[in-house]
Order: C-alpha cells, then structure tokens, then sequence
C-alpha cells in the first residue's frame, strides 16, 4: 500500500495462520477471511477528515452536490414524464421507472470512478451508468420537482465493522428520500427511519417496496439534515419474501401420478421470478422448474408451463407425470409424498463447530400438496405434526388422511441470522428434525 501524499510504503505480513475447515452451512468465506480495513484522508488537508462516520456522509455528499448538474433536455423529459400525474409519490415513481428501464447499468469503475459519481447530465446522454451514476441522475430529476434526496452507500453482502468508519466498506449506491416529502408515514412498510430508500439499478422491483437486501443492514444516509449518518434497518419479517410450492394430483397402484403444480411468489420474491421468467429460455426455464422437484422422481414429463405477472405476485404453473413416487419395500409399499422435497446432502455431524452455522438468507417457504390414493391402498401412522426452531429459522410439518386423500403442509422460516457457535447443539437439533420433515415418508400395504 503506497501514500503518494508521503512516499510511505506499509505492508503486512500473515504466518502460520489457522486453517479454516469448510463445514456445512457455513456463512460466507468473506465473513470468515480476515481483513485489512482502509480508514483515508484527503491528502491536501491538514486535519484528518474522516475521523467519523459524520465527516464520511458530509464528504460523499458535497462530492455528489456537484455532480447535480441537469440541463435544459433533462428539466423537458422530467416534465413529459410527469406532466399527466397528480400526486408527488406518482411523479416519483415515473421519474424511478425512467432510471431504472431507460438507464442501462454499465460499471466503469477505473481510479476515482469507483467512487466519484459522474455529473448527471452525463449519465443522461450516455444513457447508461453505474448504481452511483444512477443514484445522483434521479436525484437530479426529482431535485427538478421540488424533491430532495441523498445518496445512500451500502454493502449488499456483507455487514460492515460500525466502529472502523471507512469509505472502503460500501459496494453500492442508492438513493434516499424524507419519507414525509413522498407523502408516507413512518409506519409505511417501505420506510425506515424516515426514510425511504429506492435502488434504481434494480429495474424490476417498483418505487414504494421496500429494499429487502438491506435486513438489518448498516447503511450510510450522506446528508447534512440529520445528525446521526450511520443507521441500523430493522429486521425485517421473514414473510416480507415468501414462495408458495402447491400441487394436487392423482397417485395409481401402480406408482405413476400426474400433478398439477403451482409456484407463488410474493413480496421480494417476485423481483427474482420476473428476472428469471425473462432471462430463461424454454429449456433452461424447464430445467429450473425440476431443482423445484424431488430427486426422487425421475424421468419427469413437463407440460404446459405457464407463467403469470400480476400485481402482487408472480405465477407459474405446470403439469408433471411418471412414475417412482412409491416403491416396494419388502412387506410394505413406501411412498414419498413430498414432491418438493430438499435435495441438500449436508449434515451437522460433526461433535464440534469451529465457524458461525447459517441455514439460508431471509424468507418464508410454504409446501401444500394434496395426493389422491388408490381406494385399495392401507396407510399406516399418517397424521403427523413435526416442528423444530432455533435462532435460524423455524420448520414445521402437518400431515393428514381423510378418505383417500393425503394432506401434506410444511413451512420453513428462514430469520437470516447466523448462529454462534455455542448454539451448535441446538442448531444440529433443528437439523435434524428438518431433515426428518423433508425425508418424510408413508408406509402402506395394497389389499
């Protein structure tokens, strides 16, 4: 590392440093690898200027003041794009589709660009730009209707050492609104500490919803009206992201089953299914739709795949048939109902743990299937209620039969939290029994 400032070179040296085991569910080798934190200052002041995080969001915003810079085509798109709309939240929301659909994300991230945000009017003729380019373009335009903004810096992986203050631990770059200019309350979904936060570079997921990879997530708010720059978000409810897995179909004796088959996704789930619905081809999107099947079943037939952008949701639905839901086991038949059973292999057996365990990121999963069995089939020790929680998440299991119809619900809680390695007991109890639920079979004899 090199200061031209005062020709001094530093450097590091790491020996025999300890091996780190890779371990099931662990968390990201980037929260595990060590790390060297730059804390800078501008080397044409005297005084340190960023001894705090305070000094870090009034540099980044006078920075971007002056990239504010609009000119007269700018002002005449932000009218045409408003001019038809009544309310502030639905001039903003023109102006963010606009951004976000009109101007492409390009990262040309050389010396200061990484950081330094080109000026407005730029990213406006360029028509395209990185997600601080972004950012400071919309800022402008809204700037031209009355409205004030701030550039907000975040890291959408990691979280960031809150006592350290350094430029050096953001990755991306948002934007920030008073929520009381947008006309919201404090208690409006979206909006968190008064502020409602947007990422233009995501050009799926609409104006007002809230930004769901910042779950309790330190971010940096780079304006001088408040005090406090670095917030905390709150954790956000693991239902905020939710996938619905539904089917109904028909099992024969002889172990082949047709199913119709559904998958919902709501709340920051829907962003990822419109993204994937227009990235996929055919066959890949087929591929996709059978890691939603259990491995169980093989030589699959697909058909009918349709797909649905509403509102509130994405929908897609689909038919499967074949055969291997049921096989023979001496005495016994044993059928697995779960046709989106989990295909993870791994295990906490291990009698120790040396690393943080995490189970998945924020979310909820739902599992409804119903199966209409053979009249001649006897079923044994069916209704079953299983459940298991820890700090990670939560996973529970209903099984029922009534006539010939079998009822399987199963519902995973992800909280998005890692657990401490002294919570590895009960962390390998929840495992356990989630594995039990997700391995859930059902023993019947034919008359």
């Amino acid at each position: 590392m090199i200061s031209d400032y005062q020709n001094n070179t530093y450097s590091w040296v790491g020996e025999n440093l300890k091996y780190q085991k890779v371990e099931p569910y662990r968390t990201s080798w980037i929260y595990l690898s060590r790390s060297l934190i730059c804390v800078t200052n501008n080397p044409n002041e005297k005084e340190h200027k960023f001894s705090n995080w305070k000094d870090i969001a009034r540099w980044y915003e006078n920075i971007c003041e002056d990239k504010l810079i609009v000119n007269d085509v700018i002002i005449k798109k932000v009218a045409e794009l408003t001019e038809e709309e009544t309310t502030t939240f639905d001039k903003i929301t023109k102006i963010a589709e606009f951004v976000q659909n009109k101007i492409r994300y390009v990262a040309i991230e050389i010396g200061e660009e990484s950081f330094i945000p080109r000026k407005a009017r730029t990213t406006f003729e360029n028509k395209f730009g990185d997600c601080k380019d972004k950012a400071i373009l919309m800022s402008s335009m809204l700037k031209i209707i009355g409205i004030q903004s701030s550039p907000i810096l975040v890291n959408t992986i990691n979280p960031i050492d809150t006592t350290v203050p350094s430029l050096f631990h953001f990755n991306h770059c948002i934007l920030g609104i008073p929520a009381d200019q947008v006309g919201l309350s404090d208690t409006h979904l979206a909006v968190e500490n008064g502020w409602l936060y947007f990422d233009p570079t995501d050009d799926i997921s609409p104006f007002g919803q809230k930004v769901y990879y910042l779950h309790s997530k330190n971010v940096l708010v780079c304006s001088s009206s408040i005090e406090e720059n670095l917030q905390e978000i709150s954790t956000f409810d693991p239902s905020i992201q939710t996938i619905k897995l539904i089917s109904s179909g028909k099992i024969k004796e002889d172990g082949s089953y047709n199913a119709e088959c559904k998958v919902i996704y709501l709340g920051g789930q829907i962003s990822i299914a419109k993204n994937m619905i227009q990235t996929y081809d055919n066959e890949d999107f087929e591929d996709l739709l059978k890691n939603n099947v259990s491995d169980i079943l093989t030589n699959i037939d697909f058909t009918d795949i349709n797909t649905e952008i509403c509102e509130d949701s994405v929908v897609i639905t689909y038919y499967i048939s074949g055969k291997g839901i049921s096989r023979n086991s001496g005495a016994y038949n044993v059928l697995y109902p779960n046709i989106f059973r989990s295909r993870s292999s791994r295990r906490l057996i291990a009698t120790k743990r040396n690393s943080p365990i995490w189970f998945g990121k924020l979310g909820t999963y739902f599992i409804d299937i119903d199966w209409e069995l053979p009249l001649s089939w006897t079923l044994e020790d069916v209704d079953k209620n299983i459940n298991s929680v820890c700090e990670g998440g939560s996973v529970q299991l209903d099984v029922e039969y009534n006539g010939n119809i079998l009822s399987l619900k199963r519902e995973s809680i992800l909280f998005g939290k890692a657990l401490d390695i002294q919570d590895y007991l009960e962390a390998q109890e929840y495992e356990k029994i989630r594995k039990q639920i997700d391995n859930y079979t059902v023993f019947f004899k034919s008359k």
